[in-house]
C-alpha cells in the first residue's frame, strides 16, 4: 500500500471466531512511520462502537472486547502516516485474556510512505 505523508489512513481489521468467546485482547502493531489517532482526532461518534476500550500507544493499537460473537466482526481506527520510507508491521494478535487456548493471528502488512 501507498499513501503519502500527512495522509489520515482507516485501518479495518476482520475478526473471525469459530465460537463465541469473552474477554478477548486484539493487537494490531503499527508500521514505524505511522501514528494511531488519539479519540480527539476523530469526530465523537466515530468511537461508539460495539467493543468496550480502544488503547492507542506508541507501537500498536489493543482493543478489549468483553463479548466477541461467533464468526466476523470488523473493528475500524484511524492512523496518520508521517515519516517517508518502507515500512512493515508485525501481524495483528488476538488472545483470550483468561481463556490461553483461545489464540489468533493476522499477517504481516507492509506500508510506504511517500513525501
Amino acid at each position: 500500500t501507498r499513501v503519502r505523508s500527512g495522509d489520515m489512513i482507516l485501518v479495518r481489521l476482520k475478526i473471525r471466531a469459530a465460537k463465541p468467546c469473552d474477554y478477548v485482547l486484539i493487537e494490531d502493531p503499527l508500521p514505524a512511520g505511522c501514528r494511531g489517532a488519539e479519540q480527539t482526532d476523530l469526530p465523537s461518534w466515530a468511537w461508539e462502537y460495539w467493543w468496550s476500550n480502544m488503547d492507542v500507544r506508541d507501537d500498536k493499537v489493543a482493543v478489549f472486547i468483553d463479548r466477541l460473537p461467533k464468526g466476523e466482526s470488523v473493528i475500524e481506527y484511524k492512523m496518520r502516516a508521517h515519516l517517508p520510507g518502507k515500512y512493515g508491521a508485525l501481524p495483528t494478535n488476538a488472545y483470550g485474556m483468561y481463556e490461553p487456548e483461545v489464540r489468533g493471528g493476522g499477517e504481516e502488512t507492509q506500508l510506504e510512505i511517500r513525501p
